[in-house]
């Protein structure tokens, strides 16, 4: 199975919980505020998950989606919506795992992104999985960002690694503590 990584927390939780059912890490890197902190975290969770399995692969593509949504202003507060950024890569995804016989991917779609994001709602998932002849697996679907939060504290380890700010301070790059996604992401806790 493939694990649509962002090294945020919802994507960490799942590499966490899900390691033995998992075989590669895919971290798409784009143009967006936090690129930077993502690819460190991607790394940084992937070297300490490749010490309890050895046997998993981080693949990493850049790739050119049209981000300037992301930009919206250090620390605002708002939705980033990057038009079908998840239907896009969800797509890549099914090519790269069908290329090599794996027959499902997961990522970390949860309930706060129901709202803003209409690629990670329940309905959508379910016509690309049918459509793609996928199996797109979403064990977060039901839960709130501040639940995720909850439940990856469990893991302190993987929670200290994992990078969930949408728009890091421009020169120090620590988390703004005050764009939605450092609020929703238990206080601003987002390293």
């Amino acid at each position: 199975m493939i694990l649509l990584f962002s090294g945020g927390r919802d994507s960490a939780l799942l590499a966490i919980q899900h390691l033995s059912r998992i075989d590669i890490l895919l971290h798409f890197m784009y143009d967006h505020p936090a690129q930077l902190q993502e690819a460190k975290a991607v790394k940084s969770i992937y070297r300490f998950i490749k010490k309890i399995k050895p046997s998993i692969s981080l693949v990493v593509y850049r790739i050119p989606i049209q981000a300037q949504a992301m930009h919206i202003g250090f620390g605002e507060r708002g939705f980033r919506v990057v038009p079908c950024r998840n239907a896009i890569m969800i797509s890549m995804a099914a090519n790269y795992a069908l290329s090599y016989g794996l027959r499902s991917l997961m990522f970390g779609a949860n309930l706060d992104d129901y709202e803003g994001y209409e690629d990670c709602r329940p309905d959508y998932l379910a016509s690309m999985s049918s459509l793609m002849g996928i199996k797109i697996e979403t064990p977060l679907i039901g839960m709130t960002k501040k639940q995720i939060s909850e439940k990856i504290a469990q893991y302190p380890d993987i929670e200290r690694l994992a990078w969930s700010c949408y728009e890091p301070e421009p020169v120090s790059g620590l988390p703004c503590l005050r764009c939605d996604s450092c609020i929703i992401n238990d206080g601003g806790l987002c390293v």
